[in-house]
């Protein structure tokens, strides 16, 4: 798998907005998806395996290998393009679901993004994508 991602990278990061509600975020994740998936078409196909599972599997574990971790400051919802985490190489989880939505749809995965509260109901901890089969 060719392993050079010089993706070109135009703008600055901005700040969408302070105390970002749930919502606020899943409208901009899927907006910023669908206005930046074919940045990474490219990536998309080298990441295409024999069997889904194997498409699945080399996805997750480019972006385990290839993406650092790191939480956006407190109070900060930061959310990076496909081409910003890779140009970076950080980013959070959603960052991370920017960056797998965007693969999945350049190849024609149907996927949904999950959201989990794990301390209370209201406030949400994580997020990541689901593939689902009709």
């Amino acid at each position: 798998m060719n392993r050079n991602y010089n993706i070109a990278v135009k703008g600055t990061s901005t700040t969408l907005k302070r105390y970002a509600s749930i919502d606020d975020t899943v409208d901009a994740i899927q907006r910023i998806v669908k206005e930046n998936h074919e940045a990474v078409m490219d990536l998309s196909k080298q990441m295409e395996g024999d069997t889904e599972e194997e498409t699945f599997h080399n996805i997750w574990q480019f972006v385990r290998d290839y993406i650092r971790y790191q939480n956006d400051d407190k109070g900060v919802e930061q959310l990076r393009t496909p081409q910003r985490t890779l140009h970076d190489k950080i980013g959070d989880c959603d960052d991370f679901s920017i960056l797998i939505s965007a693969m999945l749809t350049n190849l024609e995965y149907n996927h949904y993004l999950v959201v989990a509260a794990y301390k209370k109901r209201s406030q949400w901890q994580h997020i990541y994508p689901i593939v689902y089969d009709e």
